[in-house]
């Protein structure tokens, strides 16, 4: 019985080890089946500088156990399952598991340079001129774009537009993840220019003060300012560069300057002539060396302009002074009968006062008289101030109106000296500086009214003679 059990132990013991041989060979099998490695592409085209991962079947084999070798590494390089393009070129990228040369597989790479895909951008700049730097093509890589303003001359640049409407936003820049082609408007609006005008002070115009090219042309009208002759419109301070139009080609100046010059009258005494339509009767410095118009008169002979109505002196037929002129027409050949009129305030002509003249006479003026009063003269203006004639001169025609002049004596008595002063009548005495007295002081101007001292009033006016009599006062400490 014992040597039957040790048989039958022996046999179990067999058939355990046979049992595990036969699982470790199929376990060694079963192990190298399941160990896997493959691409799921095998060959790529990629772009210089772009990156692709590569993606690996692996089945029992760990990513650290994976060798990799590029044929040529200036063009592709392989690393951490990441495929990149380093040159245009191909190669070859070899994968295999550690230390097993037979699980060895390629990947076969182009590389290739990248070429994005261009859009067109079309500028309609109506008449403009585009921004050097606005680029006429773009890719999606060179997103965002911004764009530059164009110019165009008179006009200011009121943006960017994607219709020719303008009724879009405006368009500043291309944003990224834009793509297509882009149509642009520029839109204009004129530009406004001002107008500064440098004039002397109180002077007026009616000019535009600011414009844009639709106002062209339009004409500077003159300016004005009282006692002055507006001289015309100048580019310059000089006054060398005149302007009367703005226009395209001065479009922009800023500046014009208005000349001025004092004005002067020419009063013409015609003597029943007439002056021609375009006869000057006021001018300026600029003016002097015109010659004066020529009057007429139906049967006369002019025989010239003077200064005076009694026609002494040299005829004058050129503007030469910078100063108010008064003229008198002579002439000759008539011998029409005119009228004098006398106002002689209160005055008495003698009774053989001559009351007409002829045109071919000289007359002498007679001499009237008013008690208390010196005559002074006759006079062609009621203010007594201008034109005195003692005469009517051959050459003078129309009727003449003279009026009287009286003359006051005023006397200014200082301490026992007598100063003389013939006033005409009406007129003020001009006040005289306060006479010195040794040991005095000055106190006043007195008048005697009915033997009382008056102060006299410097304001009123000269009706008769009068004395005006110094007052001082003596000095306290004096004697």
């Amino acid at each position: 019985m014992k040597a039957k059990y040790v048989k039958q132990g022996l046999g179990l013991l067999r058939l355990i080890i046979l049992v595990l041989l036969v699982g470790i060979l199929s376990a060694c099998k079963q192990d190298e089946k399941e160990i896997e490695l493959s691409f799921i592409k095998t060959s790529y085209e990629i772009y210089v500088n772009e990156e692709v991962e590569v993606l690996l079947r692996l089945k029992n084999v760990k990513k650290k156990d994976i060798v990799f070798e590029s044929e040529n590494p200036d063009i592709a390089t392989f690393e951490n399952g990441v495929l990149k393009g380093v040159s245009v070129g191909k190669t070859t990228i070899s994968i295999m598991i550690k230390n097993k040369l037979n699980t060895r597989k390629y990947i076969y790479v182009d590389v290739i340079e990248r070429v994005d895909e261009e859009y067109s951008i079309t500028y309609y700049l109506d008449g403009g001129k585009n921004h050097p730097n606005n680029p006429t093509k773009y890719t999606k890589e060179q997103l965002p774009i911004t764009f530059y303003e164009p110019t165009k001359e008179h006009y200011i640049f009121d943006g960017w537009y994607v219709n020719a409407s303008f009724t879009s936003e405006k368009v500043t820049q291309l944003k990224t993840g834009n793509d297509g082609n882009i149509r642009l408007y520029a839109k204009w609006v004129p530009a406004t220019y001002q107008i500064n005008y440098h004039v002397l002070e109180n002077a007026r115009h009616q000019n535009k003060t600011s414009y844009t090219i639709f106002d062209l042309p339009f004409n500077l009208t003159s300016a004005s300012l009282s006692g002055y002759i507006f001289k015309g419109w100048y580019l310059d301070q000089e006054y060398t560069n005149s302007i009367d139009t703005i226009d395209i080609s001065i479009v922009g100046i800023r500046d014009v300057y208005g000349k001025f010059e004092k004005a002067y009258n020419i009063t013409y005494h015609l003597n029943e002539g007439t002056l021609p339509n375009d006869a000057i009767k006021i001018f300026s410095k600029s003016d002097l060396g015109l010659k004066l118009p020529i009057p007429t008169k139906d049967g006369y002979t002019f025989l010239g302009w003077y200064d005076n109505p009694n026609f002494t002196g040299e005829a004058i037929d050129t503007i030469e002074e910078e100063q108010d002129l008064v003229l008198f027409a002579k002439w000759s050949g008539g011998n029409q009968e005119y009228p004098i009129t006398y106002n002689l305030n209160k005055g008495t002509l003698p009774e053989d006062a001559i009351t007409k003249y002829k045109e071919n006479e000289t007359i002498t003026l007679p001499i009237p008289t008013k008690e208390g009063a010196t005559f002074g003269g006759w006079f062609l203006d009621a203010q007594l101030k201008t034109y005195k004639i003692s005469e009517i001169s051959n050459g003078t025609a129309g009727n003449i109106t003279l009026y009287a002049c009286w003359l006051y004596e005023v006397i200014f008595e200082i301490e026992g000296n007598d100063i003389k002063e013939m006033v005409i009548e009406n007129d003020k005495v001009t006040k005289p500086e306060d006479p010195q007295k040794e040991g005095h002081t000055f106190d006043r101007w007195v008048i005697i009214v009915n033997d009382v001292e008056v102060e006299f009033n410097f304001n009123s006016p000269i009706t008769s003679n009068v004395r005006i009599i110094a007052k001082f006062i003596e000095n306290v400490g004096n004697n």
